[in-house]
């Protein structure tokens, strides 16, 4: 329920979801959840508190698209965001200049690492990765 996104562009929430599933699925580290949805989180920032209290234990990393990092400084609460948790973003070419100069990547300063395919790297809070050249996949 991104507000800065038209939600006619959007694909149906269940849609969205089964879409997820399947792109994830083999990846037994990786779970699809509509808490959201589910709890009437509301944002971003509601959902990953909701989670790292009710999970202590595990690291999450958030996971997007180019989209979302070009706008994010736009998000409610994107700086305590950062904190929370990890931020990867799938940095498709021919774009990877663009992301070099988002907000979000200015924000992150020294804590910015691109990784490439065949990187090993602690994802941990309060740092942003650039996943360089991923897949296409549009799940709008």
């Amino acid at each position: 329920h991104n507000p800065l996104k038209d939600p006619g562009t959007l694909l149906p929430f269940a849609e969205r979801m089964d879409l997820c599933r399947a792109l994830t699925a083999g990846h037994p580290r990786m779970l699809v959840s509509g808490i959201e949805e589910q709890y009437g989180l509301g944002t971003t920032y509601n959902s990953l508190r909701f989670l790292r209290e009710n999970f202590p234990r595990t690291d999450f990393v958030f996971l997007a698209g180019l989209d979302n990092a070009l706008s994010f400084h736009r998000w409610h609460r994107w700086r305590d965001i950062l904190q929370l948790t990890a931020l990867a973003y799938v940095i498709r070419p021919p774009v990877a200049e663009l992301a070099r100069r988002t907000p979000l990547r200015r924000q992150a300063g020294p804590d910015f690492t691109p990784i490439r395919a065949a990187s090993r790297v602690l994802l941990a809070p309060g740092r942003v990765y650039g996943l360089l050249e991923g897949p296409v996949q549009d799940l709008a």
